[in-house]
């Protein structure tokens, strides 16, 4: 059976959203409204909805495998009001390099940077004195 792909991605209020949606832009952090199963193509799958956008994101088993550890929960009932951040990414598929949309949790703005990153020199660090060490 032939099916057009443009009839596979529309969704009532909005469209599915796509990898090629996020090349080249910023991460996005939406909240989850709903969730419902859809048989997209052959296949069924979660299709997520957002409080700031009508797009539709179905959901992969790797998107999935992320909800399910930033709910702390396996039901998808859990993944409503989750805050996350789509970001896209390059994935393999058929052999072939595609744009794919990734999710994880927001971004934590706690101010310390992991031990390995290397410490941008202050003033306080600036050689103050004659030109001479002294030894």
């Amino acid at each position: 059976m032939m099916v057009n792909t443009e009839e596979i991605y529309k969704a009532k209020g909005g469209d599915y959203m796509k990898g090629d949606d996020m090349e080249g832009v910023d991460d996005t952090t939406l909240t989850i409204e709903g969730v419902e199963v859809r048989k997209l193509g052959n296949d069924e799958k979660a299709v997520v909805s957002f409080k700031e956008t009508d797009a539709l994101l179905p959901i992969n088993k790797t998107n999935a495998d992320t909800l399910n550890e930033i709910s702390g929960k396996k039901d998808t009932d859990d993944w409503i009001g989750l805050e996350i951040t789509i970001y896209g990414v390059k994935v393999e598929y058929n052999r072939k390099m595609v744009n794919s949309i990734r999710i994880r949790p927001p971004v934590r703005e706690t101010g310390k940077k992991a031990s390995f990153v290397k410490k941008e020199p202050s003033d306080a660090d600036a050689w103050i004195g004659d030109d001479e060490i002294p030894f």
